[in-house]
């Protein structure tokens, strides 16, 4: 019955265009209706209301207004079509490859169920479906479309609902009260609020809303009826919906024209997601042997020697850990005639988030070995003989290598670690408002077997190895449970999945005195070594592993929205996921090398009488930019950590690398949005963000020096308190003496907190003697000795025995 019209759309504005494919249904004339309207496809979502809850400014797509505004501002290289991209999902950006499968196979994803739907097309009618990708600078923007509306009567008896509920677009169910009040007490529903207090505020919220929203229905239903009780207006109800479902919907009782109405709405999904380019980490050089290592006086050698050394075991680290900061909107729109032809009302609702998984596979490599030397007469010889494997590590291990504190995460090998923010914005006919939220969580903890809390054996190479479970986390809500406004609302939970499998570990072997390098594939084998005649010595390292590996890492959301209009409900329940990344080598492989900023080899000088390694320098990344903020954190955390108090849990020390890994983050970004570098405006930059990192460090330093002299305060007074109440009379005076201590404990703190460059000694004695604490304790001594002398006094004197005479 309907032609499917297939074109180009241009949506302009300013100076340009955005060109998006586009599919609009035209439906010839059919028996009951003369004629349809005639209607601008739409492809995007214009948000009825002003935001109020905002992504950061650092968001690339997270903008207020439409989406094509967005792109605007944006220099889109070039755009991928629905079709382009089903025929090649995978693009290079730069170093990596951006597999969209997993976007396009998902049966959630708009293009799929617009396909659903078209097969229902006696139920539905699909106005408009558009799936498109662009190219940007940052990466990869990706936006899917759908609006639809439901025929006449689709939603009439349960079995046609039941298809479109199957098909992915249910109907409107209406809700009693009480089934709806339960909805907010089941912990799966999208409406459940785990706070008792403020689920009853939700409840009544919405049933106040139910209550305005019914007798808008009513008054709507009585104005189409009136209508086709007068005859003009009868006329433009038929001209509008055609005589004969103009005169069905007439006879239809109130509850059931209501139900049409609702079902009737014209619904619009946009959902927009952005992946961020990441760059392919940089290898460490190796470090040239220094002087004072291989010059060395001669050694008066024995005629015959054999000695045997087994290399100290040390990790050397590969893999990654990213910080990529995903985007994600989803926007609906649902517009509800009230009284079937003319009065319109539309119920709006956009949930977002800005994600980045402290996320990554680390492989921590364990290096030992067996040197020997032999010598008889003139001939000597020497070799090594490495062992390498992949280990579980712990977070020592992690250490030794040389990676920022902040990223060792426990020592695990699978990392998930969450920060993101994220919001709501709703407008419904009697209200709008929204509500952000930011969030920060360990993925890893309570995860099943292979994965247990991120701890695992990395696989080994070959078949036997590999590990193809995927792991899906799905906490927290990104929202904090805040984003229930009664009538609308929503959750946004975060996924990933992983898979893995490995066919390769190779070592390097460089030999300093010879120059010959060797790559090592086989654990245990023994290679032959240069051996100085002046010292007899052995110079060589091993480092920079290679570690073969397959995997896929697919980061998505599981988004939950509702709803309800009046008494009628709607949930949605939406797993997204992003497209993989993947650096891919044949066979679909992919060769992680020394995780960046980390030590990727150990130098070795090893003789029959000496044995010493060292690690290789750190190496700092290439592009200058990065460099100048990876010396700016080296410097600030080398400046800050060493006057950190200790404590049992270092907060300080966290805070500190905290500071200057957000800190230099942020100057990154702000200097990549500068046109030229270096430049006055990034100097700018980096004095700014420097000297407000100053101040938080300070403020860092002074709350650990507060949080220890609290500490040590009421260790302290533990220690005066027996000594001070010794000489107590009376209960009372140890009473008062024990209450000495909070007193105390406060004084130092404050005392702290007025001279923050005081070290704690100084503020202990200055305050014990300026306070006179132990004169307050004497005291309460003084005070209770004289009590006791009083009461003494006071007490009466025995009564002196007397006679008794007795009767006779």
């Amino acid at each position: 019955m309907a032609k499917w019209i297939f074109g180009w759309l241009a949506v302009c504005g300013g100076t340009s265009c955005l060109f998006v494919q586009v599919e609009t249904a035209q439906a010839q004339q059919m028996t009951l209706r003369p004629a349809l309207r005639v209607e601008k496809a739409e492809t995007e979502i214009q948000p009825p209301v002003v935001p109020k809850a905002t992504a950061p400014a650092s968001a690339v797509t997270l903008k207020p207004g439409s989406t094509s505004e967005a792109l605007r501002s944006l220099p889109v290289r070039q755009r991928y079509t629905a079709a382009a991209l089903r025929r090649s999902p995978v693009i290079a950006l730069g170093p990596d490859k951006l597999d969209l499968r997993p976007v396009l196979d998902n049966p959630a994803a708009l293009g799929n169920l617009a396909s659903r739907l078209r097969q229902h097309s006696a139920l539905v009618q699909v106005l408009a479906s558009d799936t498109e990708a662009s190219r940007i600078d940052k990466g990869l923007v990706v936006r899917q479309y759908l609006s639809y509306r439901m025929k006449p009567g689709a939603c009439s008896t349960p079995a046609k609902s039941a298809q479109l509920t199957q098909a992915g677009a249910g109907c409107f169910v209406r809700k009693s009260a009480s089934a709806r009040s339960a909805a907010y007490a089941a912990p799966g529903n999208p409406r459940y609020i785990a706070n008792p207090a403020k689920r009853q505020q939700a409840i009544a919220a919405a049933d106040k809303e139910a209550a305005s929203e019914q007798a808008d229905f009513a008054q709507g239903i009585a104005q189409f009826r009136a209508m086709m009780n007068d005859p003009a207006q009868r006329k433009q109800v038929e001209a509008e919906l055609g005589a004969a479902e103009a005169a069905r919907l007439a006879a239809l009782p109130d509850d059931q024209l209501e139900n049409e109405m609702v079902n009737a709405a014209d619904v619009q999904i946009e959902e927009v997601m952005f992946v961020p380019v990441e760059r392919k980490l940089q290898l460490a050089k190796q470090p040239a042997l220094s002087a004072a290592v291989r010059k060395r006086p001669a050694l008066h050698m024995p005629e015959k020697v054999d000695a045997e050394r087994t290399l100290q075991p040390h990790i050397l680290l590969t893999g990654f850990t990213l910080g990529r900061e995903h985007e994600w909107r989803r926007r609906v729109s649902i517009t509800i005639k009230t009284c079937l032809v003319s009065c319109k009302k539309t119920y709006y609702i956009e949930a977002f988030a800005g994600f980045g998984y402290g996320f990554g596979l680390r492989f921590p490599i364990s290096v030992s070995g067996l040197y020997a030397y032999n010598r008889v007469g003139d001939k000597e010889s020497a070799s090594i003989a490495p062992v390498f494997q992949p280990v579980n590590g712990s977070p020592r291990d992690y250490e030794e290598t040389g990676l920022d504190g902040s990223q060792v995460f426990k020592g695990r090998e699978l990392v998930a670690e969450l920060t993101a923010y994220a919001g709501v914005n709703y407008k419904v006919p009697f209200h709008s408002g929204g509500i952000s939220a930011n969030a920060g969580k360990d993925l890893t903890e309570g995860l099943p077997a292979p994965f247990t809390n991120g701890q695992f054996q990395p696989p080994s190479p070959g078949p036997g190895g590999a590990i193809n479970t995927d792991v899906v986390f799905d906490q927290p809500d990104l929202l904090g449970g805040l984003a229930n406004f009664g009538v609308v609302g929503a959750k946004v939970l975060p996924a990933v999945k992983v898979g893995l499998t490995s066919d390769r570990l190779q070592l390097q072997l460089k030999d300093n005195l010879s120059g010959q390098v060797r790559l090592m594939t086989s654990s245990g084998q023994t290679y032959p070594l240069t051996i100085d005649p002046k010292d007899h010595s052995s110079s060589f390292s091993i480092g920079h592993p290679e570690y073969s590996l397959a995997f896929e890492v697919t980061p998505g959301l599981n988004a939950r929205l509702f709803v309800d209009v009046a008494v009628w409900s709607h949930d949605w329940n939406w797993p997204v996921w992003f497209p993989q990344v993947a650096v891919t080598l044949p066979p679909d492989g992919v060769t992680f090398t020394c995780h960046e900023k980390t030590v990727c080899s150990r130098e070795y000088f090893y003789s029959p009488t000496v044995s010493k390694d060292q690690p290789g320098a750190q190496q700092p990344p290439a592009d200058p930019m990065e460099k100048e903020v990876f010396d700016w954190r080296a410097a600030y955390i080398k400046k800050y950590y060493d006057q950190c108090s200790y404590l049992p849990l270092n907060f300080c020390g966290v805070a500190i690398k905290g500071v200057a890994e957000m800190t230099g983050n942020r100057i990154l970004n702000e200097m990549r949005a500068q046109p030229k570098y270096p430049s006055m405006a990034t100097a700018q930059i980096m004095i700014r963000h420097a000297v407000e990192a100053d101040k938080k460090g300070k403020a860092i330093i002074l709350e650990s020096k507060v949080a220890a002299i609290d500490i040590y305060g009421k260790d302290l007074f533990r220690t005066y308190e027996p000594i001070w109440a010794h000489d107590c009379a009376d209960q009372l005076c140890r009473t008062r003496i024990h209450a000495l201590g909070d007193a105390y404990v406060k004084a130092l703190k404050a005392r702290q907190n007025a001279h923050p460059n005081a070290e704690r000694n100084e503020v202990v004695f200055d305050e014990n003697t300026q306070g006179n604490w132990a004169g307050k304790a004497r005291q309460e001594v003084r005070a209770s000795q004289q009590r006791a002398a009083r009461l003494k006094l006071r007490k009466p004197a025995a009564m002196p025995n007397q006679a008794v005479r007795k009767v006779p």
